[in-house]
C-alpha cells in the first residue's frame, strides 16, 4: 500500500459508507485526528507515532468516523528455531454510538483484504472472550488461551485472553501457531 485509497459502498441497511484505508505516515491529519480521538476514547491511547499501524481502515458515515481496525508487519518467535512473520491487528472497534450496526466488521474484512493482498499473513490478534464470536464470523480461529506481551524491563506480562489467527491461504495450516502462551511481544 502506497497511497491513501477511498472506496465508497453501501452498509448492511444500504447506508452510504466511505472505507479509508492508510498507513499512519501517510493520512491527512483530518483523519489522523478523528482515528485518535475515537482510539483515545475508547482505549484511553491514540495514534503512537512510534508504533505507525501498516495499515489502517477507517469506516465514515456521514461525515463521522464510526469503526477502526489497524495492524503492523512482524514477526513471533514461535520456538528456538522458528520465526513466523505475518501481521499483529488491532484497534479493531466501532464508535460506541454505532455499536451492533456491523461497522467493525467492516473495517476489520477490508484490513483482512489488505493483509491478504499485500501478503502479510497469517493475521494474529488478541481479544476479550466475549470477541471470539465476532472474530469467528470473519473467519479467525482461536490458537492459544493467552499470550504474553514484552516489558520494557525484558520481562514478559501474561495476558489470558485467547489469541485468535486467521489465514486465507489454502496451503495454510494454522496448527503450527498453537503455542500457549502466544508470544506476542510489544502491545500496541
Amino acid at each position: 500500500m502506497t497511497e491513501v485509497s477511498v472506496q465508497h459502498i453501501f452498509g448492511n441497511h444500504q447506508e452510504p459508507l466511505g472505507l479509508e484505508c492508510w498507513r499512519d505516515d501517510r493520512a491527512s491529519a483530518a483523519s489522523r485526528n478523528a482515528c485518535d480521538h475515537l482510539l483515545q476514547g475508547l482505549f484511553e491511547s491514540g495514534l503512537d507515532p512510534q508504533q505507525p499501524a501498516s495499515a489502517r481502515v477507517l469506516v465514515w458515515r456521514e461525515q463521522q468516523l464510526v469503526a477502526s481496525a489497524a495492524c503492523r508487519r512482524r514477526g513471533w518467535p514461535l520456538a528456538a528455531d522458528r520465526m513466523v512473520s505475518g501481521a499483529h491487528v488491532g484497534y479493531v472497534c466501532s464508535h460506541p454510538d454505532f455499536r451492533g450496526c456491523g461497522y467493525a466488521l467492516i473495517a476489520l474484512r477490508r484490513l483482512m483484504a489488505e493483509m491478504e493482498a499485500e501478503g502479510w499473513l497469517p493475521g494474529i490478534l488478541h481479544c476479550v472472550p466475549a470477541l471470539v464470536p465476532f472474530y469467528g464470523q470473519a473467519g479467525w480461529i482461536s490458537v492459544a488461551a493467552g499470550g504474553i506481551y514484552s516489558q520494557a524491563s525484558g520481562e514478559g506480562r501474561l495476558d489470558p485472553d485467547p489469541v485468535m489467527a486467521w489465514d486465507p491461504r489454502p496451503q495454510a495450516s494454522l496448527d503450527g501457531l498453537c503455542v500457549s502462551p502466544f508470544p506476542l511481544g510489544d502491545d500496541w
